[in-house]
């Protein structure tokens, strides 16, 4: 009997080393390169998806670089987010350099936001003068709809820089994404404002 508790010891000294090392081995493993390529996926996932929604302030939530929100009315916002919806995106690839990240994007967009809302705009007008069942405002937004889904899309390539910040991935400033927002904002308000809106 003595014998077989002096065996059951020696066991069981012998797997807390081997108890600890699978310990420190889960825990070391909380910040593997695995975990950085999911965390950045999901990140640019986020933020693309909240640009395609016109969802100027889920996009600046996770950002290093805020986007200005102009507090323009809910018609502006609406057709704002018409024409967001016309872009589609895909990441192709995302490289993890320690802190620092870079996700190669393609991004298909309607070629020229101004034309839409122009062409929009020059429709609604015609249609103001004759409806009297509808706002002007309803008149233009049913019209910036109309011209956004029959627009030519370009194919752009861009590069979304990631900075990891106390253990978070963080969106860098990208001029190009920048300027697609400003591209649909400034457009779109400038033509309802021309309506009274």
């Amino acid at each position: 009997m003595r014998q077989m508790k002096k065996n059951g010891r020696r066991s069981t000294c012998a797997l807390l080393p081997v108890m600890l090392l699978l310990l420190l081995t889960v825990v070391s493993c909380k910040d593997t390169p695995s975990d950085d390529k999911a965390m950045t996926d999901e990140m640019i996932t986020q933020y693309l998806t909240a640009m395609c929604e016109y969802d100027i302030k889920a996009m600046n939530k996770n950002s290093l670089s805020v986007i200005e929100s102009y507090g323009d009315g809910k018609a502006v916002n609406a057709s704002c987010k018409v024409l967001a919806e016309r872009i589609e995106w895909q990441i192709e690839n995302i490289s993890i350099d320690g802190n620092a990240a870079i996700a190669q994007v393609t991004i298909v967009r309607p070629q020229d936001f101004e034309a839409i809302c122009t062409d929009a705009l020059g429709d609604a007008m015609q249609q103001i003068e004759q409806n009297t069942e509808h706002t002007p405002a309803e008149i233009l937004a049913a019209s910036i709809k109309t011209y956004a889904g029959k627009t030519d899309t370009i194919r752009i390539s861009v590069e979304i820089p990631m900075s990891k910040v106390a253990n978070k991935w963080m969106i860098g400033k990208t001029h190009i994404i920048d300027g697609i927002i400003s591209e649909i904002r400034t457009p779109t308000a400038a033509v309802y404002s021309l309506i009274g809106q």
